[in-house]
């Protein structure tokens, strides 16, 4: 597995900002498709939200998936919702 793989495999994982590379790389050789790029990257910023909670007590260094989704009522409300979070983190010592 290359290390662009294994890097994209990874930014999936523990949250880092993924997008398709290729497709990336072929829209910024492009002068007009540059502000294309950075339109998606501000539309998505102004859409975020930041989910904080206590993570319950586990082994440092081992993986803890997690999942976010919306509740039913909140489905209805936003049918064209787009969830996109990481697959989980690495716990880490408690302080």
């Amino acid at each position: 597995m290359g290390s662009s793989v294994t890097n994209l495999k990874s930014g999936r994982t523990t949250g880092g900002p993924i997008d398709n590379a290729p497709q990336a790389r072929a829209a910024l050789e492009g002068a007009g498709k540059v502000s294309e790029v950075f339109q998606r990257a501000i539309e998505g910023i102004r859409s975020r939200y930041f989910i904080q909670y206590a993570a319950p007590p586990a082994e440092a260094g081992s993986f803890r998936h997690i999942r976010v989704e919306l509740t039913p009522a909140a489905k209805r409300r936003h049918a064209d919702a787009i969830l996109k979070a990481r697959e989980g983190y690495y716990a880490t010592v408690q302080q």
